[in-house]
């Protein structure tokens, strides 16, 4: 049974949308499995809109989840990427910087499960090559999370040398354009969204760049360890530099986009897509910048850049709701919806923080906050696993608020699928901590 629904594209910053008369798959009721059933027999009720919350264990989320991943496969057509589904049932599909989640989805299902996931990561990945010079900043999150995430999981093993090669090919070839794209703009030292053409920009000589572009930076970082070439980590490095000195405010807090002129570098305007406004803090903004600090002054051994990861973690703990999952903009109104993508993406930052806090001595003031943080974030969301049909269900996620279409004000998210289980497996390091 098929239903016309708007589907999501674009940018990262998913304020860009299709017409309508996209044909969706409508979600029927599922049967529950023997797994679920169990799953459900041991969990207990999740937190919902009347306010009832208790916590769900790692172990009963990663199996409820599981199960809910098995769903959307079970519903997924051939080539086509999942984005979300609304409390109606509805699963919506997307192309753009989203439609790389669902094969790193399945890949971390498989970390954390083994079994199918793998061969349905495969086959997800193999099905996501061909767009690798696509004129966007996303290419991290389409390629570093399908194609480089096959890679490092399938290729230390030398039998597999003609699927390497294409894995390895469609990796570097994603990177490459990231460096064209890069040239485009080389006077701000930024990558911008996009190499010929800005939907905001005043003038023809302006660029874009988000803070969701820290998130792409890793796919260059891959690049060099796959080449030699310095040129892929050099120009991460530099991004990264820029992004901290035109979005990060000085209470750690930060600004979703800067419209910046490619002749010189000057700035023309600071501004949000997705946020209450231009001087409000857009949550998954801020995880974004909390995970691409802190994963890129790993990266770099940069205590500065870790820094900048520092004090976007203690705004958060200083600002974070009581129940442990943030609103979808932290200056938000008191009752609007909370984002659980947020959350998620969050907590695994959080422990990726940690993580380089041991890698770059000294650097780090507060590692074991930001342990305790990344816990507490994570058990919020996990509180928000839907232990009954259909099991596994991450609902109260935000893809971009109001607008003309609203499942996705409080819907379920594969990327938010996708940093569950990477946050929950990340936990499982600190678990004596």
């Amino acid at each position: 049974m098929y239903r016309s629904q708007s589907v999501c594209v674009g940018s990262s910053s998913g304020y860009t949308r299709a017409r309508r008369g996209a044909p969706t798959v409508v979600l029927p009721c599922l049967l529950l499995t023997i797994a679920a059933i169990l799953a459900c027999a041991i969990a207990p009720p999740s937190s919902r809109a009347d306010g009832g919350s208790a916590r769900i264990t790692a172990n009963q989320a990663t199996a409820m989840l599981s199960e809910r991943v098995r769903a959307i496969h079970a519903e997924t057509p051939p080539s086509r990427y999942p984005l979300g589904s609304g409390r109606d049932g509805v699963l919506h599909f997307a192309r753009g910087w989203t439609s790389g989640f669902w094969a790193g989805t399945l890949w971390r299902a498989s970390d954390l499960n083994g079994g199918e996931f793998g061969d349905w990561a495969t086959t997800a990945t193999l099905r996501h090559l061909g767009h690798e010079r696509t004129d966007t900043h996303d290419l991290g999150f389409m390629y570093g999370d399908s194609s480089v995430a096959a890679y490092e999981r399938l290729c230390p093993d030398s039998t597999r040398a003609r699927l390497c090669r294409r894995l390895k090919r469609s990796g570097l070839t994603a990177a490459r354009t990231l460096l064209s794209i890069a040239r485009s703009a080389r006077a701000t030292g930024m990558i911008p969204t996009r190499k010929h053409s800005c939907s905001d920009c005043l003038a023809y000589d302006e660029s874009e760049t988000i803070i969701d572009s820290m998130m792409n930076l890793h796919l260059l970082s891959w690049a060099t360890r796959m080449t030699g070439r310095q040129r892929y980590r050099e120009t991460a490095r530099r991004h990264a530099i820029r992004v901290a000195e035109l979005l990060q405010r000085s209470d750690g807090s930060t600004a979703q986009a800067v419209e910046v002129s490619r002749v010189d570098g000057s700035v023309t305007d600071v501004h949000t897509h997705q946020g209450v406004g231009d001087t409000s803090t857009w949550a998954r903004g801020q995880a974004w910048s909390i995970y691409g600090f802190a994963t890129a002054g790993a990266e770099f051994e940069s205590a500065r850049l870790l820094g900048v990861a520092e004090r976007n973690a203690a705004y958060v703990a200083d600002h974070l709701p009581v129940d442990g999952v943030p609103l979808w903009d932290f200056d938000a109104l008191p009752g609007s919806p909370i984002d659980v993508s947020a959350g998620v993406i969050t907590a695994a930052g959080l422990f990726k923080l940690a993580e380089a806090c041991d890698r770059v001595t000294g650097a780090c003031t507060q590692r074991s906050r930001w342990v305790e943080l990344g816990k507490r974030m994570l058990d919020a969301a996990l509180a928000n696993v839907n232990p009954i049909a259909p099991v596994g269900f991450l609902g109260n996620q935000v893809y971009t608020f109001g607008g003309r279409d609203t499942w996705d004000d409080d819907g379920e998210l594969v990327f938010g699928l996708y940093y569950a289980f990477e946050a929950i497996e990340l936990s499982r390091r600190f678990a004596a901590v």
